[in-house]
C-alpha cells in the first residue's frame, strides 16, 4: 500500500500512475492532484488513463480522508503546508505541478507562498479564497458546523440530507447524481467510497477549513498558476477566480462549463486537456 510517513508522524497514502516513456523519466513532468473534502484516490480514478501517459499523476488522499491518517493535534495552516511541502520532497524529490481542487486549493494557496521552490506550478481549481456563509449554513443546518453534523449524522446520511456533490448555482440537486456520473449503482459506489474515509479526521479537517481565509496570499504567489474555474459554483464563483487571476501576477484563467462545482467529475477531458496544454507551455518555457 504506497504510504509515506511525513515529519509529524501524519502518514499519506497516495497512488501513482506513470505511463509515460520511461527512458524520459528524469525529466518527465510530475501532477500532484490534491482532492479536496470527501474525495479521495479512488473518487479520481477515471483521470489516471487521461493524465498518466503524459505526466507522472500522483493522487493523495487529504489528511483525514480516505487512507491518509488523521493526523498530530497541532491542526493549522503551517502544519498542513509543511505537510504538503514535505510530501513533495519524499515523493517526487524536484518540483511538480501542484493541483488543489475547491478547499484543498485554499490549502495549496499558502502552500505556494510558503515553498514556491518545490512547484514548477499552482494549479487553482474550483477553489474558494474563504468558505462563504450560504455554503457554511448549507452544509451545516441544524447544528452549529459541518464537523458536527457529519459526526452526529455521519457521513453517508449527512450526505444524503443534503447533496453536494454539485454544489451548482442553479436549482440545489435531489442526489449526489452529476452528469455523466448517475443512477442507482452510481450512488451504491458513491455511498461506499464515502465509507472509507474516518469521520472524525473528515469533521476535522471541515472544522479547520470553515476559519481560514486565503485572500491575502494572492498577491505572495510567484509561481506560474492556472486557474480552472466552474461556471456554476456556490462555493467557488466565477467572480471569485476572476479576482485570483487578477491579483496573481502569472496566471492563466479558464472557465469550465459543468452542471456544477466539481469540474473534474463531470467534465474531464475539458479539464485534463487545459491541464496537459498548461503543463506543457511551462515545460517549454512559454510560461515562467
Amino acid at each position: 500500500m504506497p504510504a509515506v510517513e511525513l515529519f509529524n508522524g501524519q502518514t499519506d497514502y497516495y497512488e501513482m500512475d506513470d505511463f509515460t516513456d520511461p527512458w524520459k523519466s528524469a525529466t518527465t513532468d510530475i501532477v500532484v492532484f490534491q482532492p479536496g473534502i470527501l474525495r479521495h484516490t479512488e473518487f479520481v480514478y477515471h483521470l489516471v488513463p487521461l493524465m498518466s501517459k503524459e505526466v507522472r499523476f500522483v493522487r493523495r488522499d487529504l489528511r483525514g480522508h480516505g487512507r491518509s491518517s488523521g493526523g498530530c493535534n497541532d491542526y493549522t495552516l503551517d502544519t498542513l503546508v509543511d505537510e504538503m511541502a514535505d510530501f513533495v520532497d519524499k515523493i517526487a524529490g524536484r518540483p511538480v505541478h501542484w493541483i488543489g481542487e475547491s478547499t484543498a486549493g485554499m490549502i495549496s494557496i499558502a502552500f505556494a507562498t510558503k515553498y514556491p521552490e518545490k512547484l514548477k506550478s499552482l494549479i487553482l481549481m474550483s477553489s474558494p479564497l474563504v468558505l462563504n456563509e450560504t455554503f457554511l449554513r448549507m452544509v451545516s443546518e441544524p447544528y452549529m458546523s459541518q464537523g458536527e453534523a457529519m459526526r452526529k449524522m455521519g457521513i453517508v446520511e449527512w450526505q444524503k440530507s443534503r447533496p453536494v456533490s454539485r454544489l451548482g448555482t442553479e436549482q440545489p440537486a435531489e442526489t449526489n447524481e452529476m452528469g455523466r456520473f448517475a443512477g442507482a449503482e452510481y450512488l451504491k459506489w458513491y455511498n461506499k467510497m464515502l465509507c472509507k474515509h474516518d469521520l472524525g479526521g473528515v469533521a476535522r479537517y471541515c472544522d479547520f477549513v470553515a476559519t481560514i481565509d486565503v485572500s491575502s496570499h494572492l498577491d505572495r504567489i510567484s509561481v506560474p498558476t492556472l486557474i480552472i474555474a466552474p461556471a456554476k459554483s456556490m462555493a467557488s464563483p466565477v467572480s471569485v477566480n476572476q479576482e485570483m487571476n487578477q491579483r496573481i501576477s502569472n496566471s492563466r484563467l479558464v472557465i469550465i462549463e459543468s452542471v456544477g462545482h466539481m469540474v473534474y467529475i463531470d467534465e474531464p477531458e475539458k479539464v485534463c486537456e487545459e491541464v496537459l496544454a498548461w503543463v506543457e507551455d511551462v515545460h517549454n518555457g512559454q510560461i515562467k
